[in-house]
């Protein structure tokens, strides 16, 4: 059984470097194992199609480069909905570019990482960013676990009250 996580991942559509880090980040996950997705766009695309919102519906992580000045209309508008998808904002990774800066607000609780491009290779960067996201979700997934034992237990020691109860109760 697969136990890694689904993947979005972004870029702006005005960005042929973004979209090689977004290709090149596909591919190796993919070969690890991810389930992984990229937008649905067509030739200078500026507005999300359902077949994107249907891929950012299933996966666990959303991953956007922001390397640019300015977000595309058409990545501005899947962050967004990402946003309303994903609960956790930690699952949310902004990738930014170290030359140019964050180049976004209201990212408070999303995941930050910055490429340098003078210091890392694509290849190095993008292992590490595969890296992170497995430790992330193996840590998300050990709490999720702990709480469905946790769960499990409360349940069965209810179960038993409730057992108890029916035997020890006198029929009239």
């Amino acid at each position: 059984m697969n136990n890694l996580p689904n993947i979005f991942i972004s870029y702006n559509s005005n960005s042929e470097f973004e979209e090689t880090l977004a290709i090149r980040l596909h591919t190796i996950a993919a070969v690890h194992g991810f389930n992984v997705y990229l937008p649905d766009r067509h030739f200078n695309s500026v507005s999300m199609s359902q077949e994107t919102q249907a891929r950012i519906n299933i996966s666990n992580y959303y991953i956007l480069f922001s390397t640019t000045a300015q977000l595309s209309k058409v990545a501005l508008e899947e962050i967004q909905y990402a946003y309303k998808i994903l609960k956790d904002k930690s699952k949310i990774i902004i990738i930014y570019d170290v030359a140019q800066g964050k180049n976004m607000k209201g990212t408070d609780g999303c995941t930050e990482l910055y490429y340098n491009r003078k210091t890392q290779t694509p290849e190095s960067f993008i292992a590490n960013v595969m890296r992170r996201i497995q430790n992330q979700h193996a840590a998300l997934t050990r709490v999720a676990k702990q709480n469905d034992e946790a769960l499990a237990g409360l349940i069965l020691a209810g179960l038993g009250l409730l057992l108890l109860g029916a035997l020890t109760t006198s029929k009239k």
